[in-house]
């Protein structure tokens, strides 16, 4: 399991839905997987 698969199953299992913030390269990876568990990016 890599960083960013751990910070989107904790975000799952907190129960969020959607993540606000600036985007940016070092997020990139976990941003791809935000769209396979249904979490929206605003």
């Amino acid at each position: 399991m890599t960083p960013s698969e751990a910070i989107v199953e904790t975000l799952l299992a907190e129960g969020i839905d959607q993540v606000y913030g600036i985007l940016g390269s070092a997020f990139m990876d976990m941003l791809d997987l935000f769209c396979n568990f249904s979490i929206a990016q605003d």
